[in-house]
């Protein structure tokens, strides 16, 4: 080779010029090489039955992606992140394979934290986002979204302990075992999450359940709105407390977040309203006894039980400025003009549900806009 590049340069006074290096990848040529799983794509949105591997890509690519298609990799999330970095694609598509390979693996992991092998893979840090552990009741489902990693480079890890009470979580012997599983888990993955940030919420269950357990079992009918207060507040202060002790477990960034607004209307609450878990783990009647015990109590309308969430939030965030503890308030700018939740977060049921809809758009924006809010802390 270097006698004919000595060659070369006699014959025509100049240097050869370089061999050409290889263009970049298109960005559908990245996912394919990644492993993008274009006949689980096409399967599962039929009226794409046509495309080439390379067009299902660029499909998702160019729309998919914004109109939330599921999409899958055929490679483990590790694997997939080796293949894309040794890739050769430019910065920024690496780092939108990253978010997406990020995406698809956590639609596909077991929320209660099961599934160690998962939960493993989102936990690791890459140069494109670091982890955020959400340890919550089931309303901590507003944060599972890919929207909170694309917004704020945190990826959810889900951590559920659905019915687990605030009050409730400093008590080792509780009947969840929340208290427990959650100290475990931490301790397990202190290195993983080391430099993550863990999302604690809790809350809503003593809010909107425990409270009205306690007055049946005491034979209370009458809603009395001080002593709801008080259980509110007290509530309010084992939680922070609780939260203070995993200070011990862990070096990452932990975040207090507020109880939501209640998503229960008046007609629905009225009605006997139950969730079978929670009856299970907090009643002390079957679901039947339970339903027609709560038909008795007197409830208090939307918008009482809204102030009341905002006077629990307020003692949680006291006691955490007192800890030094961060506070997300994640509860306030959900509220509607009415001072009730704001109704396009009850699309899908209208209030018939203790859950907001945390998959709506508007659900998902406001998870962007808190995560935002969760990275800058």
């Amino acid at each position: 080779m270097v006698k004919l590049e000595g060659l070369f340069r006699r014959l025509t006074g100049r240097a050869p010029s370089p061999a050409a290096a290889p263009p970049p990848p298109s960005y559908a040529e990245a996912l394919l090489a990644v492993g993008f799983d274009h006949e689980a794509y096409r399967r599962d949105y039929p009226f794409l039955e046509g495309l080439t591997p390379l067009d299902a890509a660029a499909h998702y690519d160019a729309s998919g992606r914004t109109e939330r298609f599921d999409v899958q990799f055929r490679h483990s999330l590790p694997e997939a992140q080796a293949r894309a970095q040794a890739l050769g694609a430019g910065a920024e598509d690496t780092d939108r394979l990253r978010l997406d390979l990020a995406a698809a693996e956590l639609r596909r992991t077991d929320p209660y934290g099961r599934d160690v092998e998962r939960t493993t893979h989102l936990l690791r840090t890459t140069p494109s986002h670091r982890p955020l552990l959400v340890v919550t009741d089931s309303h901590g489902m507003l944060y599972l979204v890919e929207d909170v990693l694309r917004e704020s480079r945190l990826l959810p890890v889900p951590f559920l302990c659905t019915g687990a009470s605030a009050r409730g979580l400093g008590n080792p012997q509780s009947r969840g075992g929340a208290t427990q599983r959650i100290r475990d888990h931490l301790a397990a993955r202190a290195d993983e999450i080391a430099d993550g940030v863990i999302l604690l919420k809790f809350g809503q269950v003593d809010l909107e359940f425990v409270y009205d357990y306690r007055r049946i079992r005491d034979g209370r009918r009458a809603f009395d709105l001080a002593d709801a207060l008080d259980f509110a507040r007290e509530g309010a202060r084992r939680y922070v407390a609780f939260a203070q002790s995993l200070r011990e477990l862990t070096t990452a960034r932990l975040v207090v977040s507020a109880a939501l607004p209640p998503s229960l209307n008046d007609a629905a609450l009225r009605a006997g309203y139950i969730n079978a878990h929670i009856g299970e783990l907090h009643a002390d009647a079957g679901p039947e006894q339970l339903m027609a015990d709560l038909q008795r109590l007197d409830m208090p309308d939307w918008k009482t039980r809204t102030d009341l969430a905002a006077a629990y939030n307020a003692a949680v965030a006291g006691h955490c400025a007192e800890a030094g503890l961060p506070f997300l308030d994640d509860f306030t700018p959900l509220l509607g003009p009415d001072g009730i939740i704001d109704r396009d977060l009850l699309i899908w049921h209208g209030g018939t549900d203790h859950h907001l809809c945390a998959g709506s758009p508007a659900g998902r924006a406001a998870a962007g806009r808190f995560a935002r809010q969760l990275a800058a802390l």
